[in-house]
């Protein structure tokens, strides 16, 4: 694999790349969905991304001099004595390790910025620039190959919350459905559900809470397709012709998942599900509601969460984070389909 890549490399014209090129994608037409402090907010650190080349928007063709970065909001400045890396991918975004180099092909690594002491910009919020490197070194990357980079933060002067970056992700959370949930007659409040929901091929995570405090009930989650119709019965369903005043079914449960929820004063039971890597799924909805049983709710025993919806399912934004304390970390923690945008020219 190595050879083939550096192959590649030797191959390929070296011309300057003609126009920048963004990844993930959407970062040249519009802004992420959250923000991040990694990695120029930082200190005695490092920070890798690695990128599908399918990640960009422009297809990648030339040597590449110049990495920029778009801020979440005005800079603080600061001095971070740092350097960067650059290498072609024997992992994709999907596959990429936990260790840092598994994540670089040897014969292709280049030290694009050496150690320095590099001037943080001040600019203004959403303004690509900030921060702005120019490589000491170019980094030849060849079209249709996945790439990583990785910055090694020595020392910073920057506040801690002075470089905060513009960041991509696959996370969305769900929204509420119009019913806000029943509660048990000794509860604290209705029952609640929320929802974080991503990408194919990541896991959701799906919480409920009875807000019967200090009880251990049985209870489950229903995920559903639809939330109009369970068969032939019209969605939401009040379930007070069965007993549950106050409380509604609101999706087909074509899954169900059992559980307790915990003896705590919220009474959470909490979901990790993992989701087949589908891409037919890519805007889909599903629709996701908890049911707890208690004999004293009511005459069925039953109460019911508010539900969520969980529309559209995002596809991957096909680049993921590793990043560790200290510089001398060999490996570090994966954040899939989570990201800072990158323009390379």
């Amino acid at each position: 694999m190595q050879s083939r890549h550096l192959a590649i490399a030797l191959v390929f014209p070296c011309t300057l790349m003609a126009q920048a090129s963004f990844s993930p994608a959407a970062a040249a037409t519009g802004l992420g969905n959250v923000n991040n402090t990694l990695p120029f907010a930082t200190t005695s650190y490092q920070s890798q991304q690695v990128h599908n080349a399918t990640s960009f928007n422009v297809p990648i063709a030339g040597l590449v001099n110049r990495m920029r970065f778009r801020p979440k909001a005005a800079t603080a400045g600061g001095i971070a004595d740092m350097e960067m890396f650059m290498a072609l991918s024997p992992k994709s975004a999907n596959t990429a390790s936990s260790t840092f180099a598994g994540n670089e092909t040897a014969s292709s690594l280049v030290n694009v910025f050496v150690r320095k002491n590099y001037n943080m910009p001040i600019v203004g919020a959403n303004i690509w620039g900030g921060p702005d490197i120019t490589f000491d070194a170019p980094f030849a990357l060849p079209p249709s190959l996945d790439m990583s980079w990785r910055v090694v933060i020595y020392s910073n002067t920057t506040p801690s919350t002075g470089n905060t970056l513009d960041c991509y992700s696959d996370w969305r959370f769900g929204l509420s459905s119009p019913f806000t949930g029943c509660a048990h007659p000794l509860g604290t409040r209705a029952a609640v559900h929320n929802s974080t929901y991503r990408s194919p091929g990541q896991p959701w995570d799906l919480n409920g809470y009875s807000y019967l405090p200090n009880v251990a009930i049985p209870a489950a989650l229903f995920i559903g397709d639809s939330s109009g119709t369970w068969g032939s019965i019209p969605l939401p369903y009040d379930m007070g012709a069965i007993g549950a005043p106050g409380c509604s079914i609101v999706n087909n449960p074509v899954a169900i998942l059992p559980g307790v929820t915990l003896a705590n004063p919220t009474g959470f039971l909490g979901f990790s599900v993992p989701t087949p890597e589908n891409p037919v799924l890519v805007g889909a909805s599903l629709f996701t509601q908890f049911i707890f049983v208690e004999a004293g709710a009511n005459a069925l025993g039953a109460f019911t969460s508010n539900g969520r919806v969980n529309s559209p399912i995002p596809g991957p934004i096909e680049v993921t984070r590793i990043y560790a304390s200290g510089t001398t970390a060999t490996s570090g923690s994966v954040g899939p389909q989570f990201a800072v945008p990158i323009a390379l020219n």
